[in-house]
């Protein structure tokens, strides 16, 4: 954080950092950088075909997952976004997990304004938004960088 106060030094990881951190209850997340999500198919039925015959395999249990290997290879910058239209929310106990320190962005446009500026001399890509967290009990269809499953909605 000191590099990002003093030298504004953004530090940035990929992806699948996040798939690999099992045993961290707060950061990994074996379902980052999903592609797509399909909570229809649980209790499903899987079959097989063998020598022209179709054999049931078992039922499903919870949703089909798809990540494609490119997503996990965007690098991101994690925040915690308390909004001000939002203001009677408190940020969750769980949160205080990740340490006692915190830098506070008093102006968050500004913040993405210099980074995006900073990308563009750099020819970099820069994509930003708010994560939307999805019921992985109905959820069907597409995910990506901004879309979670709700396991992790009190992160923002």
């Amino acid at each position: 954080m000191e590099e990002l106060i003093c030298e504004g030094h953004v530090f940035m990881r990929p992806l699948s950092d996040f798939v690999q951190l099992e045993s961290d209850e707060l950061r990994g997340d074996n379902d980052e950088a999903l592609t797509r999500f399909d909570a229809a198919a649980d209790g499903g039925r899987l079959d097989v075909q063998m020598n022209g015959q179709w054999a049931a395999v078992g039922t499903i249990l919870g949703g089909l997952r798809y990540a494609h290997p490119t997503t996990q290879r965007a690098n991101v910058f994690c925040m915690y976004a308390f909004r001000a239209s939002h203001a009677e929310m408190l940020i969750d106990s769980r949160n205080f997990g990740f340490g006692d320190t915190f830098v506070a962005f008093t102006n968050g446009d500004e913040f993405l304004r210099r980074a995006r500026t900073e990308a563009q001399r750099r020819k970099l890509e820069l994509k930003s938004g708010l994560v939307e967290y999805v019921d992985p009990r109905t959820y069907t269809g597409p995910m990506g960088v901004f879309r979670k499953l709700s396991t992790f909605g009190y992160q923002s």
